[in-house]
């Protein structure tokens, strides 16, 4: 053995090492997913990214059924304050508001008595004389009064049969009993609300295609508007039929 060398014992191995001669380091050997075992394994690793990501989309989708509601609402409400604030521009913010709302209950102390009535009778003739202003007049008082006036239009929630076996049937109101004075006899008016939409249409059917429900005609106008996914399973339960 040249005096060069050197015995070195590995684990009860006895190599000899000459001087200058790099030593090879015995490498472990490599596992079938090519990370040498410093991982885990590229299938898994890709599994796991893919449930992580799910797991992410779940929280923000649930987030966004939380959120969006809230903040619309809240978008709409300031909007409209917004909106009644400004009609008095005053300093004080919320004052307008407050000032608007107060001549509202005014107006309805003062009509709401003998001497207002005269009032309201007064004014309902004006506008009634003007050619193009009584459509409009006309037209919006009798929208307001339909849904928070004296004679409510949307209080009568009926089902009507598109087809002649009445197994195609929509949800509306009926607005108006008696259309003889239009020609149309044994006929009614049904106002169907349409979904996810402030608006309607309105169509004449015979009375043998109107069948009344006993139901809350404010859940029938919530169930319609919402698409069917608005009302309690329970609110539906007392949707019944009437002869």
């Amino acid at each position: 053995m040249s005096s060069l060398g050197r015995d070195i014992t590995f684990a009860g191995r006895r190599d000899v090492i000459e001087w200058g001669t790099p030593v090879k380091k015995e490498m472990p050997p490599r596992r079938a997913d090519g990370n040498g075992g410093r991982g885990p394994p590229a299938g898994v690793a890709n599994l796991m990214r893919e449930r992580s990501m799910k797991i992410i989309g779940k929280y923000f989708l649930h987030g966004l059924l939380f959120l969006v509601p809230v903040l619309v609402t809240l978008y709409v409400l300031y909007l409209v304050f917004t909106s009644i604030d400004g009609i008095f521009p005053f300093t004080v913010p919320g004052a307008g508001f407050m000032l608007t709302i107060g001549l509202i209950l005014a107006v309805g102390f003062v009509t709401s008595n003998l001497l207002g009535r005269g009032l309201v009778q007064l004014v309902d003739r004006l506008f009634a004389r003007l050619p193009l202003v009584a459509l409009l007049y006309t037209s919006i008082k009798d929208l307001v009064n339909a849904f928070v006036g004296d004679k409510k239009s949307f209080n009568r929630p009926v089902e009507v049969f598109l087809d002649a076996d009445g197994q195609i049937r929509v949800l509306g109101f009926i607005t108006r009993e008696d259309l003889a004075g239009f020609g149309l006899v044994d006929s009614c008016a049904v106002y169907l609300p349409q979904s996810y939409n402030f608006a309607g249409n309105l169509i004449i059917v015979p009375r043998q295609r109107v069948r009344p429900l006993a139901a809350d005609p404010a859940e029938v106008m919530k169930l319609i508007v919402s698409g069917g996914v608005s009302s309690k399973p329970t609110d539906m339960g007392r949707f019944k039929e009437t002869d």
